[in-house]
């Protein structure tokens, strides 16, 4: 896919069903979200809001656009379904413009409640327990996601000049609106 580069030209990795792209769309003069889900892209096209979005079949590790093609890639908690991580944010630092904006949301190996099936400690385990744990709830059969630590996380990303927001977000809650997320 030949896109013209430039800052108000954004691609979402793994953009799924497209829920948060509704909300960002509109703010590019062009919008691209991939994914291999073609069930969910096919949901995310269907619902997209502006004219300038193309939704494209793609792996995150194989990224079929050229070199500084984006001003912003989003990248929000794929990481850990994904085969290669480091490989995907290769791709997306070379599909990054120089000077260009990458948000990447990711959940620490060591959050106590896993985010896919909320069940505690499920990524802390090792794979062959966690997919008995998963059986034995009734959740499911095969534990597919690979969460990593925070180090390496921080690791993952090391390419990248990191602004981490968290401690904002937690410390100026309603500014924010994430109260829901923090007791």
């Amino acid at each position: 896919v030949d896109l013209v580069a430039s800052e108000s030209v954004a691609l979402n990795v793994g953009c799924s069903t497209a829920i948060m792209d509704r909300h960002i769309e509109p703010h590019f003069s062009a919008y691209v979200g991939v994914d291999i889900d073609f069930s969910a892209l096919k949901f995310a096209k269907a619902h997209a809001l502006g004219e300038n979005s193309l939704w494209a079949q793609a792996d995150g590790i194989n990224l079929p656009f050229k070199s500084n093609t984006f001003g912003v890639v989003i990248c929000s908690q794929v990481y850990e379904h994904v085969t290669d991580p480091n490989a995907m944010m290769a791709e997306i630092f070379r599909v990054l413009r120089p000077g260009g904006y990458c948000y990447f949301a990711a959940t620490n190996k060591y959050s106590v409640i896993e985010q896919h099936y909320f069940i505690p400690f499920l990524s802390w385990l090792p794979k062959k327990i966690s997919h008995k744990y998963l059986q034995l709830l009734n959740k499911g059969t095969y534990y597919y996601e690979n969460h990593l630590s925070y180090f390496e996380l921080k690791k993952l990303v090391s390419d990248f000049v990191v602004i981490d927001y968290t401690s904002k977000l937690i410390e100026n809650d309603s500014a924010y609106h994430t109260s829901y997320l923090f007791n």
